[in-house]
Protein backbone atom coordinates (compact mmCIF):
# COMPACT_ATOMS: atom_id res chain seq x y z
CA UNK A 1 0.00 0.00 0.00
CA UNK A 2 1.29 3.27 -1.00
CA UNK A 3 0.90 5.94 1.51
CA UNK A 4 0.16 9.46 0.14
CA UNK A 5 2.30 12.25 2.36
CA UNK A 6 1.48 15.29 -0.27
CA UNK A 7 -0.28 18.03 1.76
CA UNK A 8 -4.13 18.16 1.57
CA UNK A 9 -4.17 14.35 0.96
CA UNK A 10 -5.84 12.49 4.09
CA UNK A 11 -5.51 8.56 4.45
CA UNK A 12 -9.11 6.99 5.84
CA UNK A 13 -9.26 4.37 8.25
CA UNK A 14 -12.04 2.36 9.67
CA UNK A 15 -12.03 0.73 12.93
CA UNK A 16 -14.65 -1.55 13.13
CA UNK A 17 -15.22 -3.16 16.22
CA UNK A 18 -15.90 -6.70 17.12
CA UNK A 19 -19.67 -6.75 18.16
CA UNK A 20 -23.15 -7.34 16.64
CA UNK A 21 -24.02 -3.78 17.07
CA UNK A 22 -22.56 -2.68 13.68
CA UNK A 23 -20.63 0.56 15.43
CA UNK A 24 -18.21 1.58 13.37
CA UNK A 25 -15.48 4.83 13.95
CA UNK A 26 -13.90 6.38 11.26
CA UNK A 27 -11.05 9.16 11.99
CA UNK A 28 -8.20 10.48 9.41
CA UNK A 29 -4.56 11.01 9.56
CA UNK A 30 -3.30 14.27 8.44
CA UNK A 31 -3.71 17.89 9.01
CA UNK A 32 -7.20 17.29 11.38
CA UNK A 33 -9.67 14.90 12.61
CA UNK A 34 -13.25 14.27 11.94
CA UNK A 35 -15.64 13.17 8.79
CA UNK A 36 -15.85 16.80 7.53
CA UNK A 37 -11.28 16.60 6.88
CA UNK A 38 -12.01 12.54 5.08
CA UNK A 39 -12.17 13.14 1.27
CA UNK A 40 -14.68 10.90 -0.70
CA UNK A 41 -12.83 7.76 -1.66
CA UNK A 42 -14.90 6.73 -4.21
CA UNK A 43 -12.93 6.76 -7.20
CA UNK A 44 -9.52 7.13 -5.74
CA UNK A 45 -8.09 3.61 -6.34
CA UNK A 46 -7.31 3.30 -2.43
CA UNK A 47 -7.90 0.72 0.49
CA UNK A 48 -8.28 2.08 3.80
CA UNK A 49 -6.76 -0.28 6.53
CA UNK A 50 -9.12 -2.10 8.19
CA UNK A 51 -8.34 -2.38 12.19
CA UNK A 52 -10.51 -4.91 13.92
CA UNK A 53 -10.67 -3.60 17.89
CA UNK A 54 -12.37 -5.33 20.50
CA UNK A 55 -15.34 -3.24 21.59
CA UNK A 56 -14.23 -3.18 25.02
CA UNK A 57 -11.66 -1.12 24.31
CA UNK A 58 -14.21 1.36 23.17
CA UNK A 59 -16.27 1.16 26.23
CA UNK A 60 -13.95 2.31 29.37
CA UNK A 61 -11.69 5.15 30.86
CA UNK A 62 -9.27 6.41 28.81
CA UNK A 63 -6.26 4.19 30.45
CA UNK A 64 -8.41 0.99 29.67
CA UNK A 65 -8.77 2.16 26.34
CA UNK A 66 -4.95 2.50 26.04
CA UNK A 67 -3.82 -0.43 27.87
CA UNK A 68 -7.02 -2.74 25.83
CA UNK A 69 -5.23 -1.09 22.16
CA UNK A 70 -2.12 -2.07 22.84
CA UNK A 71 -2.83 -5.53 24.02
CA UNK A 72 -5.72 -6.15 21.18
CA UNK A 73 -5.25 -4.40 18.10
CA UNK A 74 -4.92 -6.04 14.69
CA UNK A 75 -4.49 -4.57 11.72
CA UNK A 76 -4.99 -6.67 8.72
CA UNK A 77 -6.53 -5.99 4.69
CA UNK A 78 -4.46 -3.60 4.05
CA UNK A 79 -4.69 -2.17 0.44
CA UNK A 80 -2.21 -3.32 -2.22
CA UNK A 81 0.19 -5.82 -1.97
CA UNK A 82 2.83 -3.85 0.94
CA UNK A 83 1.59 -5.54 3.69
CA UNK A 84 4.53 -3.58 5.95
CA UNK A 85 3.65 -1.61 8.70
CA UNK A 86 6.13 0.46 10.68
CA UNK A 87 6.23 0.84 14.11
CA UNK A 88 6.28 4.74 13.89
CA UNK A 89 2.90 4.09 11.61
CA UNK A 90 1.16 1.57 14.15
CA UNK A 91 1.97 3.77 17.57
CA UNK A 92 0.54 6.51 15.23
CA UNK A 93 -2.71 4.75 14.46
CA UNK A 94 -2.77 3.78 17.98
CA UNK A 95 -2.61 7.64 19.28
CA UNK A 96 -5.09 8.38 16.56
CA UNK A 97 -7.60 5.97 17.66
CA UNK A 98 -7.42 6.19 20.91
CA UNK A 99 -8.04 10.12 20.55
CA UNK A 100 -10.98 9.22 17.95
CA UNK A 101 -12.37 6.64 20.92
CA UNK A 102 -12.18 9.19 23.57
CA UNK A 103 -14.34 12.02 21.47
CA UNK A 104 -16.80 9.66 20.01
CA UNK A 105 -20.73 10.17 21.11
CA UNK A 106 -21.99 8.70 24.23
CA UNK A 107 -23.84 5.27 22.95
CA UNK A 108 -21.09 4.86 20.81
CA UNK A 109 -17.99 5.16 22.50
CA UNK A 110 -18.38 7.37 24.88
CA UNK A 111 -15.46 8.37 28.13
CA UNK A 112 -17.08 7.09 31.08
CA UNK A 113 -16.73 6.95 34.73
CA UNK A 114 -17.91 3.71 36.34
CA UNK A 115 -19.21 5.99 39.67
CA UNK A 116 -21.96 7.79 36.88
CA UNK A 117 -22.93 4.44 35.31
CA UNK A 118 -26.24 3.08 36.56
CA UNK A 119 -28.73 -0.12 35.47
CA UNK A 120 -31.81 -0.77 34.76
CA UNK A 121 -33.09 -4.51 34.03
CA UNK A 122 -36.60 -5.40 32.38
CA UNK A 123 -38.36 -8.48 33.29
CA UNK A 124 -41.33 -7.52 30.55
CA UNK A 125 -38.64 -7.12 27.78
CA UNK A 126 -35.68 -9.09 29.36
CA UNK A 127 -33.24 -6.19 28.48
CA UNK A 128 -30.26 -5.07 30.87
CA UNK A 129 -29.80 -1.16 29.86
CA UNK A 130 -26.91 0.90 30.70
CA UNK A 131 -27.09 4.14 31.45
CA UNK A 132 -24.27 7.26 32.27
CA UNK A 133 -24.88 10.38 34.65
CA UNK A 134 -28.81 9.49 33.62
CA UNK A 135 -28.87 9.37 29.95
CA UNK A 136 -29.22 5.96 27.56
CA UNK A 137 -26.28 4.52 26.89
CA UNK A 138 -26.31 0.75 25.66
CA UNK A 139 -29.21 -1.57 25.98
CA UNK A 140 -28.13 -5.67 26.22
CA UNK A 141 -30.34 -8.88 26.09
CA UNK A 142 -30.25 -11.24 29.26
CA UNK A 143 -32.31 -14.11 30.58
CA UNK A 144 -34.10 -13.93 33.71
CA UNK A 145 -35.31 -16.25 36.02
CA UNK A 146 -38.12 -19.33 35.76
CA UNK A 147 -41.04 -18.45 37.24
CA UNK A 148 -40.83 -20.85 40.19
CA UNK A 149 -37.20 -19.21 40.91
CA UNK A 150 -38.40 -15.94 39.97
CA UNK A 151 -35.29 -12.41 39.78
CA UNK A 152 -35.68 -10.20 42.57
CA UNK A 153 -37.28 -6.94 41.53
CA UNK A 154 -36.58 -4.09 43.48
CA UNK A 155 -33.97 -1.17 44.01
CA UNK A 156 -30.46 -2.91 44.08
CA UNK A 157 -26.80 -2.62 44.14
CA UNK A 158 -23.36 -4.35 42.82
CA UNK A 159 -21.39 -5.69 45.82
CA UNK A 160 -18.76 -8.15 44.30
CA UNK A 161 -17.08 -8.76 40.93
CA UNK A 162 -15.02 -11.86 39.44
CA UNK A 163 -13.83 -12.38 36.11
CA UNK A 164 -12.98 -16.50 36.85
CA UNK A 165 -16.75 -17.22 38.12
CA UNK A 166 -17.36 -21.13 37.86
CA UNK A 167 -18.06 -22.23 34.57
CA UNK A 168 -22.16 -22.26 34.46
CA UNK A 169 -21.57 -18.64 35.01
CA UNK A 170 -19.52 -17.56 31.59
CA UNK A 171 -16.76 -15.32 32.38
CA UNK A 172 -18.01 -12.83 34.76
CA UNK A 173 -19.72 -12.30 37.59
CA UNK A 174 -21.26 -8.99 39.33
CA UNK A 175 -23.06 -10.13 42.72
CA UNK A 176 -25.76 -7.89 43.84
CA UNK A 177 -26.63 -7.10 47.42
CA UNK A 178 -30.18 -9.03 47.30
CA UNK A 179 -30.48 -10.75 51.32
CA UNK A 180 -32.00 -13.97 50.50
CA UNK A 181 -29.83 -15.68 47.76
CA UNK A 182 -26.82 -15.43 45.71
CA UNK A 183 -27.82 -12.67 42.88
CA UNK A 184 -26.10 -11.50 40.45
CA UNK A 185 -24.96 -10.71 36.92
CA UNK A 186 -23.42 -13.02 34.30
CA UNK A 187 -22.35 -14.67 31.58
CA UNK A 188 -23.65 -18.14 30.50
CA UNK A 189 -22.48 -21.23 29.38
CA UNK A 190 -25.71 -21.93 27.69
CA UNK A 191 -25.86 -18.91 25.15
CA UNK A 192 -29.53 -20.03 23.65
CA UNK A 193 -31.47 -18.93 26.84
CA UNK A 194 -30.65 -15.64 26.34
CA UNK A 195 -33.91 -13.94 25.43
CA UNK A 196 -35.74 -16.27 27.66
CA UNK A 197 -36.79 -16.76 31.38
CA UNK A 198 -34.51 -19.64 31.91
CA UNK A 199 -32.06 -18.59 35.37
CA UNK A 200 -32.18 -19.72 38.77
CA UNK A 201 -33.31 -15.99 39.31
CA UNK A 202 -29.79 -14.25 38.02
CA UNK A 203 -29.31 -12.24 35.15
CA UNK A 204 -27.54 -14.21 32.25
CA UNK A 205 -25.83 -12.04 29.85
CA UNK A 206 -23.51 -13.36 26.49
CA UNK A 207 -20.39 -13.79 28.07
CA UNK A 208 -18.88 -10.76 25.45
CA UNK A 209 -21.46 -8.26 26.93
CA UNK A 210 -21.22 -9.47 30.34
CA UNK A 211 -17.16 -8.56 29.78
CA UNK A 212 -18.36 -5.69 28.08
CA UNK A 213 -20.19 -4.03 31.24
CA UNK A 214 -17.62 -5.39 34.06
CA UNK A 215 -14.97 -2.84 32.61
CA UNK A 216 -17.80 -0.25 33.11
CA UNK A 217 -19.38 -0.68 36.50
CA UNK A 218 -18.32 -1.38 39.99
CA UNK A 219 -18.78 -2.23 43.16
CA UNK A 220 -22.00 -0.01 44.58
CA UNK A 221 -22.94 0.62 40.96
CA UNK A 222 -26.93 0.98 41.35
CA UNK A 223 -28.94 -2.10 39.79
CA UNK A 224 -33.13 -1.47 39.39
CA UNK A 225 -34.95 -5.03 38.69
CA UNK A 226 -38.57 -3.68 37.42
CA UNK A 227 -41.59 -6.12 36.67
CA UNK A 228 -43.34 -8.95 38.86
CA UNK A 229 -42.19 -10.65 41.63
CA UNK A 230 -43.61 -14.17 40.78
CA UNK A 231 -41.66 -14.73 38.08
CA UNK A 232 -42.60 -14.64 33.99
CA UNK A 233 -45.22 -12.17 33.55
CA UNK A 234 -48.33 -13.87 32.85
CA UNK A 235 -47.51 -17.08 34.36
CA UNK A 236 -49.17 -18.31 37.83
CA UNK A 237 -47.38 -17.80 40.30
CA UNK A 238 -45.38 -20.86 42.29
CA UNK A 239 -46.99 -22.17 45.79
CA UNK A 240 -44.73 -21.22 48.69
CA UNK A 241 -44.15 -23.23 51.61
CA UNK A 242 -41.87 -22.69 55.29
CA UNK A 243 -38.15 -22.56 54.29
CA UNK A 244 -38.73 -20.95 51.07
CA UNK A 245 -37.17 -17.46 50.33
CA UNK A 246 -37.18 -14.71 47.76
CA UNK A 247 -38.68 -11.83 46.24
CA UNK A 248 -41.92 -14.04 45.83
CA UNK A 249 -42.11 -14.56 49.39
CA UNK A 250 -41.23 -10.73 50.23
CA UNK A 251 -44.57 -9.61 48.44
CA UNK A 252 -46.24 -12.06 50.46
CA UNK A 253 -45.01 -11.07 53.48
CA UNK A 254 -45.78 -7.12 52.39
CA UNK A 255 -49.11 -7.91 51.76
CA UNK A 256 -49.56 -10.35 55.26
CA UNK A 257 -47.93 -6.76 56.70
CA UNK A 258 -50.41 -4.34 55.05
CA UNK A 259 -52.91 -6.43 56.47
CA UNK A 260 -51.77 -6.38 60.05
CA UNK A 261 -50.81 -9.97 60.30
CA UNK A 262 -47.02 -9.96 59.62
CA UNK A 263 -45.57 -7.16 62.73
CA UNK A 264 -41.87 -6.88 61.53
CA UNK A 265 -40.10 -5.60 58.40
CA UNK A 266 -40.52 -8.30 55.22
CA UNK A 267 -36.98 -9.88 54.48
CA UNK A 268 -37.74 -12.65 51.96
CA UNK A 269 -37.64 -15.55 54.22
CA UNK A 270 -40.23 -17.79 55.21
CA UNK A 271 -39.31 -18.59 59.04
CA UNK A 272 -41.60 -19.49 62.15
CA UNK A 273 -42.96 -15.80 62.53
CA UNK A 274 -44.22 -15.44 58.44
CA UNK A 275 -45.44 -19.26 58.95
CA UNK A 276 -47.84 -18.09 62.15
CA UNK A 277 -48.80 -14.99 59.79
CA UNK A 278 -49.88 -17.29 57.05
CA UNK A 279 -51.07 -19.77 59.56
CA UNK A 280 -53.68 -17.27 60.73
CA UNK A 281 -54.66 -15.48 57.51
CA UNK A 282 -55.65 -18.10 56.26
CA UNK A 283 -57.45 -19.77 58.78
CA UNK A 284 -59.63 -16.21 58.70
CA UNK A 285 -60.45 -16.31 55.38
CA UNK A 286 -61.52 -20.22 55.53
CA UNK A 287 -58.78 -22.11 54.12
CA UNK A 288 -57.67 -25.69 55.21
CA UNK A 289 -55.31 -28.01 54.36
CA UNK A 290 -51.60 -27.42 54.10
CA UNK A 291 -49.99 -24.13 55.65
CA UNK A 292 -48.99 -23.14 52.12
CA UNK A 293 -50.08 -20.19 49.62
CA UNK A 294 -51.33 -21.52 46.95
CA UNK A 295 -54.11 -19.86 44.09
CA UNK A 296 -56.67 -19.30 46.55
CA UNK A 297 -54.38 -17.38 49.48
CA UNK A 298 -52.75 -15.32 46.23
CA UNK A 299 -56.32 -14.39 45.45
CA UNK A 300 -56.81 -13.55 48.92
CA UNK A 301 -54.10 -11.30 49.27
CA UNK A 302 -54.92 -9.63 46.52
CA UNK A 303 -52.75 -10.59 43.89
Amino acid sequence: MQIDRSPGIFKKYRAKPITDSGMETHLCLGSGFGAEACPDWTGRGMSPIVMDIPFQCASTTLKHKFDCLRKNININNLGGNDLRISALTAAVLSIALLYTLSCAPLGDAAEIIPENISIIIDMDNLTLTLFNKGEFYKKYPVAMGRYETPTPVGNWKIISMSNNPPDVMGTRWMGLNIPYGQYGIHGTNNPHSIGSFASHGCIRMFNNDAEEIYHIVTAGTPVIIIGTPFGAPGANPAPLKFGDTGPDILEVQRALKRLGYLKWTPDGFWGQGTDKAVKEFRAENGLTGTNIVDDQTYKLLGF
